[in-house]
């Protein structure tokens, strides 16, 4: 951090501006591990984390913290833009996923998960023919992806280290190594048959890391967020896997589920936490 402080200085950035820049970045870092349940590596934050984060302060600013005004939110952004632009300087990535700082009319609803409608589509779009006769291979193994975010409101990180042994017909277990919070969640079925079906598609590959790439190694979350890119063009709605686990968590009250069983499920360490999910969906 030391280096980055004297990249601000070195252009211009006053005292107070530069604390500024750093209370922001530290901000978008604590979020990102929260979410993701791992260690933040900035060459792999895309430009999807950061709209995800960017709807998640338009929340908190709307529902949670009266006093995160548009003003504040905005040098939030910048704060991870200029980050960026060091790292740019520093060799350490090549582009910058803050393009531009985003802008959201007041009235424009949030995009925190999948409305009814939304979730139709996808799905529908995940059921086409013409998928799975290109390449059965990868259909299976992203539809799964989706299913267990979806069904399971599982984390980027934890479908990526998923071993073929942690899914049985009635359960997926979760390993959190790092934070010793592990969880079992319950599989649908829906989840359950695609899981089977990538199974057989994925044969007999001796490493027992659930997803692989066509190239017999084991699915990265870079893999993963590559994927989610790339099926974007098909929708007017956003698609991430944050929006996937937030529709779970959205979906697990409206059945019913206490604060306690929700929290539960998505392995979140606080009630608090689970207040996004109590909002009304429109």
């Amino acid at each position: 951090m030391e280096a980055y402080i004297l990249y601000l200085e070195n252009i211009g950035k006053s005292e107070n501006t530069i604390r500024t820049y750093i209370n922001g970045l530290n901000t978008f870092i604590r979020w990102y591990e929260q979410t993701n349940n791992i260690k933040i590596n900035f060459k792999y934050v895309s430009s999807t984390d950061i709209e995800d984060y960017y709807n998640y302060l338009i929340y908190k600013a709307k529902y949670r913290d009266k006093n995160l005004s548009p003003s504040t939110i905005k040098i939030k952004m910048k704060a991870i833009k200029i980050y960026f632009n060091y790292l740019i300087s520093s060799s350490v990535v090549k582009e910058n996923p803050i393009k531009s700082i985003p802008h959201k009319k007041s009235d424009e609803p949030l995009k925190v998960w999948l409305n009814t409608s939304e979730k139709q589509e996808l799905l529908s779009y995940l059921t086409k023919n013409e998928l799975k006769e290109k390449n059965s291979w990868k259909y299976w193994r992203n539809v799964t992806i989706i299913y267990l975010m979806l069904y399971g409101g599982l984390r980027i990180s934890e479908v990526a280290a998923l071993r073929l042994n942690d899914i049985d017909s009635k359960f997926i277990n979760i390993e959190n190594n790092e934070k010793g919070n592990n969880r079992t969640v319950p599989i649908s079925i829906d989840t359950w048959n695609a899981y089977n079906n990538w199974v057989y598609k994925r044969g007999n590959i001796q490493d027992k890391s659930l997803f692989m790439s066509q190239k017999n190694q084991p699915l990265s979350i870079d893999g993963i967020q590559h994927y989610f890119k790339s099926i974007r063009k098909n929708f007017s709605f956003n698609v991430t896997p944050i929006i996937l686990r937030n529709t779970y968590g959205y979906e697990l009250f409206q059945d019913g589920a206490t604060t306690q069983e929700v929290a539960v499920l998505m392995g979140l360490t606080t009630l608090e936490s689970t207040k996004l999910y109590k909002m009304d969906r429109k």
